[in-house]
């Protein structure tokens, strides 16, 4: 009898040693418990301009180690995509219940697919037993369409078997399910741009009059493609001056270093409306299509003496949707 390891076997191992006539004892049977895997905790955001083909989630379950079937005779395995209706959407990915969002697994290092109908991996002329070799189990979800948000049904998601030569016989060596409570999401826009530079150019440390002066305003525009009714946020991420209780004063970059103005920060808002960090500001819901948003940045006056120097900062416009 010789140990078969899936997912690793090599022709070298030589031929198994029959001891009983493979017409009385030709099955496959589990000789431990099948070891089993469970998909669980996703939740999928997608951006709405995310190309068709593009992966949107992963998930990775490590190998389930054992030796859980036991096949006197010949026999064969195949690995089989059990999830849904078991059609291909072409690159070993399987329509899930969600449309524009498909699935397909695959075992690394040896890199085949789960597939419907199943895919025959190994084939063995004499007893043997299969067991799980190290390696990992890897979930994809694949944009396919528009996608439709939801929760991915739950169910069986692939088998990979052994089944005997001489009566059919089969038995699991592992499963893989797809658990409950699993998400995808399409959110309700997508911008425009995500890297946005606002020049606010040179000053004088003389043109500061005192603690809470503002100068050099300059309006820049976030733009947006969003859905119908979608409700747009935003907030504030970055770091607030050491200089100010002001939430909504940013930190100058490196600030206290050699170089570095003293006693100035920078402050954005939107209609005029100071942005405070990590706060929530409602902007509008979208009637769908281009939106357009201007805000403004400007120095800010935060000690009573300024030191010249360079005066940048980077912040983080969290855009928000529903």
């Amino acid at each position: 009898m010789k140990k078969r390891f899936l997912y690793g076997v090599s022709p070298a191992l030589g031929a198994a040693v029959m001891l009983v006539s493979g017409s009385v004892y030709a099955k496959c049977f589990v000789n431990s418990i099948t070891k089993m895997g469970t998909v669980s905790g996703l939740s999928i955001k997608v951006q709405r301009d995310v190309p068709v083909g593009s992966i949107i989630g992963e998930q990775v379950v490590g190998a389930l180690e054992g030796y859980p079937v036991n096949c006197v005779g010949p026999s064969k395995t195949y690995a089989a995509m059990t999830y849904g209706d078991g059609i291909t959407e072409g690159n070993n990915v399987y329509r899930t219940n969600l449309s524009g969002v498909g699935v397909r697994v695959t075992y690394k290092p040896r890199s085949y697919f789960y597939t419907a109908p199943p895919a025959k991996i190994w084939s063995f002329s004499g007893e043997s037993i299969y067991s799980v070799n190290s390696g990992d189990l890897t979930v994809q979800f694949v944009k396919t369409g528009p996608i439709a948000s939801g929760s991915l049904l739950p169910g069986s998601l692939t088998r990979y078997y052994a089944v005997s030569d001489v009566d059919n016989s089969s038995a699991d060596i592992t499963t893989l399910t797809m658990g409950a409570g699993n998400t995808v999401t399409q959110l309700a826009c997508s911008l425009n741009a995500t890297n946005i530079q606002v020049p606010l150019g040179d000053v004088l440390a003389t043109e500061f009059t005192g603690v809470g002066t503002t100068l050099k305003p300059k309006a820049f525009n976030v733009g947006l493609a969003c859905d119908a009714n979608a409700k747009i946020n935003v907030s504030l991420g970055g770091a607030q001056s050491v200089e100010s209780s002001d939430s909504s004063i940013l930190q100058l970059t490196n600030a206290g270093s050699a170089g570095v103005a003293k006693g100035v920060g920078v402050q954005l808002l939107y209609n005029n409306t100071p942005l405070k960090l990590n706060q929530v500001m409602p902007l509008k819901t979208s009637a769908g299509g281009q939106e357009t948003f201007p805000f403004t940045a400007h120095y800010y006056q935060t000690a009573a003496n300024i030191t010249a120097g360079s005066a940048n900062t980077t912040a983080t416009l969290n855009i928000s949707y529903q």
